[in-house]
């Protein structure tokens, strides 16, 4: 699953919680987690936390969409 954070404009513990259990649930089904374009703020928060070591994050959809392929349609650049 790529998830497209360039729009999120606010994250707190509750955002970084959701993508954690979102990330565990994703191991369990045997998917993949992949955030794409975290805002400066949520990134600070992911680096100052642990998350970030552990979550897989691109700079941009074409970045992520090319290391993880999948089904559907490609993002339009």
């Amino acid at each position: 699953m790529i998830l497209d954070l360039s729009g999120v404009t606010f994250c707190d513990s509750s955002g970084l919680n959701t993508l954690l259990r979102l990330r565990r649930h994703d191991q369990k089904v045997s998917s993949h987690l992949v955030l794409v374009a975290p805002p400066r703020q949520m990134m600070r928060l992911l680096t100052v936390t642990g998350a970030g070591s552990i979550l897989d994050i691109h700079n941009s959809l074409a970045e992520a969409w090319a290391e993880h392929p999948g089904r559907g349609i490609p993002p339009i650049p």
